[in-house]
């Protein structure tokens, strides 16, 4: 069954922790922390017609591939601000982030022809940058909004899928983007 393949009684702690200040009717300004988790998984049987020829580039066959994949975790810090001017006729918000990602669960596929993938942990990453939005009434029936964001994501340590006679299928690669644009713009 399950059991044999891994442990699937995972008993996750998650907390969360903000605090906000008030200023007046129109500004405040907060702090969050908060984990996250994602629970781990089985997954399926790859077939060795198929994903075998792949597999062997590293000297592995498909059954040596991860049958299982650990439960991955996030620790998320946000401070920010939301401001009212013109009698609430423009908002102005902005924050800045960062997101620490640890056993990071990511697609894998043993190489071209396999065409099938499966899920192993990555290592490590961290996504940090900042965030602004403005909204303004502009009159009675027309608003417009304008929103930017700057994302700084990387995988933070290399990780092997697993560690073949051959070479090493890897997952990512230390300093390796993660697959988010890194400006964001919306008008």
């Amino acid at each position: 069954g399950l059991e044999s393949l891994g442990n699937p009684d995972e008993k996750p702690f998650t907390p969360k922790f903000g605090g906000k200040y008030q200023f007046d009717d129109d500004d405040m300004a907060y702090v969050t922390a908060a984990k996250g988790f994602r629970p781990g998984g089985v997954n399926a049987q790859l077939s060795q017609n198929i994903c075998g020829p792949a597999a062997a580039q590293y000297g592995l066959t498909v059954d040596q591939l991860p049958k299982t994949y650990k439960s991955d975790t996030v620790w998320s810090y946000e401070a920010g601000a939301k401001t009212r001017w013109f009698g609430g006729n423009l908002q102005l918000n902005g924050d800045v982030y960062r997101i620490d990602w640890k056993n990071v669960q990511a697609t894998q596929s043993p190489g071209f022809g396999c065409g099938i993938v499966f899920t192993t942990n990555a290592g490590g990453a961290r996504s940090q940058g900042v965030e602004l939005e403005s909204q303004a009434i502009l009159f009675e029936g027309m608003t417009a909004n304008l929103a930017f964001e700057y994302d700084d994501a990387e995988y933070t340590s290399t990780a092997a899928a697993i560690h073949g006679p051959l070479k090493d299928l890897n997952v990512a690669l230390k300093g390796q983007r993660l697959p988010v644009p890194p400006m964001t713009l919306n008008i």
